[in-house]
């Protein structure tokens, strides 16, 4: 099966192919942001996030793909933060010109991606990506 780049872009660390297969208007879901409206968009942020997170996990490993029969796909990794292993799966959509429009991120378990969380908001805010996008609400600090 030929995997799409984006897919194989993941597998090798490429970030100047992920930033390819990105839409200009990509939209990012995160688990490690407060709340589900605090999703983040644009190309250029993106992209700086996948580096970030790269920077994170290292080198992903046992990377699939699998397709859904509506053109939705999930690729699926395993990285690793302080010696502990992380799992990720990631749900793409993509637009009519076949670039990845929508990124919705799970990852497991919760130990190891609170250590990512803090990774990602150590290095991501306040610039680009604001605070107040990563302040629990005071009932869950």
């Amino acid at each position: 099966m030929n995997k799409r780049p984006i897919t194989v872009a993941l597998a090798n660390a490429d970030l100047p192919a992920a930033a390819a297969a990105l839409s200009q208007d990509v939209v990012f879901h995160s688990p490690v942001l407060a709340t589900v409206a605090d999703e983040v968009r644009g190309h250029d942020l993106v992209v700086q996030i996948l580096q970030t997170a790269i920077d994170c996990y290292g080198l992903p490993r046992n990377v699939d793909e699998f397709v859904n029969s509506d053109g939705r796909y999930i690729v699926t990794f395993d990285g690793t933060i302080d010696g502990n292993l992380l799992n990720v799966a990631v749900l793409f959509t993509e637009d009519a010109a076949g670039q990845v429009d929508s990124l919705r991120i799970f990852m497991r378990p919760w130990p190891i991606v609170k250590l990512f969380r803090e990774y990602m908001q150590r290095h991501m805010s306040p610039d680009p990506i604001p605070e107040a996008i990563f302040a629990l609400p005071a009932t869950l600090s």
